[in-house]
């Protein structure tokens, strides 16, 4: 049985209980208050474990310009450079950048509308815009990116190094809507596959704009975790906002 890697209360076990016959009603109002109460304990937690690795993390982005580890990662993913790696990781920072991951959101949002309709979609659309925060951490921390005598630089960037913004966007977007597939569908498959194919792509993201040597791991690290501290925090804010009455009883 497939769980929810978010939390208990979403879990498809819920639905089981729900309409299984041998609990009564004021059992079933007792699951569903226990569910709720784990989902806003994992949030919390979640939350915060987040926001002090972020803050770390951050801090130290902002006094040294790359950590011990950096330079021999950066090294490592270079030293499997070829034609058809660099062209794909060229590829994949160019589509998942700048006005086209706007365009990805608004397409996946218009889907999502038709789909399951228009809270979802807005939803999307807001985590497309809570990702352009990372362009006033990166003015805040002021972290310089990879220099031309370490590292090879396959693509040039004019902005400041840390967080990643490709890491941050990607987290948040794809991640939110990863949760909307494992929350959603119903087919199990499907939420397998998604399981599968959103992680590897956040993950290649990430890995590309290492290769590229635009940025640092670190860089790629804190755009993961600042994005997942605000991925989090809009999970919740969906999901109080879906026990809304209006919510539940909307037409589909």
């Amino acid at each position: 049985m497939f769980q929810n890697p978010f939390s208990l209360y979403l879990n498809t076990s819920y639905d089981r209980i729900m309409y299984d016959e041998k609990y009564i009603p004021e059992n079933i109002d007792k699951v569903g208050k226990a569910l709720k109460t784990n989902f806003n304990r994992n949030i919390l937690m979640a939350l915060i474990i987040l926001a002090v690795i972020g803050l770390a993390s951050s801090l130290y982005a902002w006094r040294e310009p790359r950590a011990p580890f950096d330079l021999p990662i950066t090294l490592w993913f270079q030293s499997f450079d070829s034609r058809t790696l660099r062209s794909t990781m060229v590829w994949v920072s160019y589509i998942f950048s700048s006005w086209r991951i706007a365009l990805i959101v608004t397409a996946a949002s218009f889907v999502l509308w038709r789909i399951w309709g228009r809270e979802e979609a807005i939803f999307l659309a807001i985590a497309g815009i809570v990702s352009t925060i990372h362009v006033a951490i990166k003015l805040a921390i002021h972290r310089p990116r990879p220099l031309a005598n370490l590292v090879q630089i396959f693509s040039i960037e004019t902005t400041e190094g840390y967080p990643s913004g490709h890491a941050f966007a990607s987290i948040l977007i794809f991640g939110f809507l990863l949760y909307l597939i494992l929350t959603l569908v119903p087919q199990r498959s499907l939420r397998i596959i998604s399981l599968i194919f959103f992680p590897l792509l956040i993950l290649l993201i990430g890995a590309s704009r290492i290769f590229l040597g635009v940025h640092w791991t670190t860089d790629v690290l804190g755009g993961y975790i600042i994005g997942g501290f605000f991925l989090t925090g809009l999970i919740w804010l969906y999901e109080r906002l879906k026990q809304r009455p209006s919510w539940i009883n909307k037409p589909r």
